[in-house]
């Protein structure tokens, strides 16, 4: 399996003794073509955790319900807190000169596991204070139980 529109991307795993083993054909291919004692440079991404996309949609669910719909939609949540965040670039359309805020994606394809881990964690304590000053802990709490509902 290939990370979207990147061709070089291979599988490894570590193991016990710090050695990189290929975890599926193509890697080992890519590897295999590789030269010996020869250094090469290459970039790990850690796979995404659907279910902790899953808990982030949890908690931005449990946030948006609490809240009493401040926002028409989850969605919206999610927006106001990429916003809160930073998590955007405001842009200039040059040739209209109409400027505009484009929020960062948090797709599979855009975000590895790593920085997914750190997203939600940022993101936690925004929705505690978006959610009117709940605590951290009551909120995960929280979550976990609209998981379990699911």
């Amino acid at each position: 399996m290939k990370w979207a529109n990147d061709e070089n991307s291979i599988w490894v795993a570590k193991k016990q003794t710090q050695i990189i083993v290929a975890t599926d054909d193509w890697s080992r291919e890519i590897i295999a073509k590789l030269p010996v004692n020869k250094p090469f440079q290459a970039a790990f991404r850690q796979r995404r955790n659907l279910a902790m996309h899953r808990k982030l949609w949890a908690l931005i669910h449990t946030v948006w319900q609490s809240t009493g719909g401040n926002w028409l939609t989850p969605y919206e949540t999610l927006k106001e807190l990429k916003r809160r965040m930073g998590f955007y670039e405001d842009i200039v359309d040059q040739s209209t000169g109409f400027a505009y805020r484009e929020y960062r994606s948090i797709s599979f394809a855009k975000m590895d596991q790593t920085a997914f881990n750190t997203f939600f964690e940022q993101a936690l304590e925004h929705m505690c204070e978006i959610g009117g000053g709940i605590e951290n802990k009551h909120l995960r709490q929280a979550v976990l139980d609209e998981l379990l509902t699911q």
